[in-house]
């Protein structure tokens, strides 16, 4: 089998996996991930985590799309935040803190209705999901909306 077999496998499985994290994200730049115009989330800190997560609408309560966190890269220097400005959704003339993190995000879909989850108290970065919750995000997965360039 070659590599890229192998890696494309490796995606299918991660994309089969549940899903028992969410990542709450600001709505601007959750958007933007949906969109498929911001592949950078960039974070203060790194992570290990890997695979699919859920991403919350930060203060609305539901996770509204599914994606995967395929790396981190960091800390980022200043010439690192500039060359990769429009990938971490900043616009032209902006970019992100130097010292940063930069975790790659891939395969986002919005789904096609919100699922309501219970916020712990405290929770900034991630939640861990129920198992009820859990169950019904595959469900709810909408289709990989291809963005449009112009």
């Amino acid at each position: 089998m070659s590599p890229h077999a192998r890696s494309k496998r490796r995606g299918a499985i991660q994309e089969r996996a549940a899903i028992s994290r969410g990542l709450i994200i600001l709505p601007g730049p959750l958007d933007k991930i949906l969109a498929g115009t911001k592949t950078l989330e960039i974070r203060s800190r790194a992570t290990a985590v890997r695979g699919p997560v859920a991403l919350i609408e930060s203060g609305s309560g539901t996770i509204v799309g599914t994606c995967t966190i395929t790396g981190c890269v960091g800390p980022l220097t200043r010439a690192d935040c500039q060359r990769n400005a429009r990938r971490a959704g900043f616009s032209r003339g902006t970019a992100p803190a130097p010292g940063s993190y930069a975790w790659i995000v891939s395969s986002a879909r919005r789904l096609r209705a919100p699922v309501a989850y219970r916020h712990p108290r405290g929770a900034i970065i991630w939640v861990r999901l129920t198992p009820a919750v859990t169950r019904l995000l595959p469900r709810r997965r909408a289709v990989h909306i291809e963005r449009v360039r112009s």
